[in-house]
C-alpha cells in the first residue's frame, strides 16, 4: 500500500500530460480519480494503523545494490501517518475546488 503512494500522483501527472488541453472533463476526471485513489489508500492505512504499537509500521525494504549496502526502505510512524492523512485529504479537497478552474487547466492539474 505505502509503496503506491508516491507513484499514483506521478502516474496521474503523466496521464495529464498525454491528454489534449481542450479535453477539460477528462483532465478533471484524471485529477479526481488520482487524488481519490491516493486518499482511499491513506484512509485504509489510517484505519489499519495500530495506535499502541510504537515505531514504524507498513515497512517495506528493497535491496537495490546489496554489495554496496544500498537499499530502499519506507514506513510510517504515528506523526507521519497523520501527515499522510492530512496531505491526502487536502489534495482530494483541492481536486474538487479545482473543478472551477477553466483557464489553462492542463498546466494547473499537472
Amino acid at each position: 500500500m505505502i509503496l503506491a503512494l508516491p507513484w499514483i500522483p506521478l502516474l496521474g501527472a503523466l496521464a495529464v500530460l498525454f491528454v489534449r488541453a481542450d479535453k477539460i472533463q477528462i483532465l478533471k476526471r484524471i485529477v479526481l480519480i488520482t487524488c481519490g485513489i491516493d486518499f482511499l489508500i491513506v484512509l485504509l492505512m489510517f484505519f489499519t494503523f495500530q495506535i499502541g504499537n510504537p515505531g514504524f509500521q507498513f515497512i517495506h525494504r528493497f535491496e537495490w545494490i546489496p554489495t554496496l549496502g544500498i537499499s530502499y526502505q519506507v514506513g510510517v510512524d504515528g506523526i507521519s501517518m497523520t501527515l499522510c492523512l492530512l496531505h491526502a485529504l487536502v489534495s482530494f479537497a483541492g481536486a474538487f475546488v479545482s473543478s472551477r478552474v477553466e483557464n489553462r487547466l492542463k498546466e494547473y492539474s499537472f
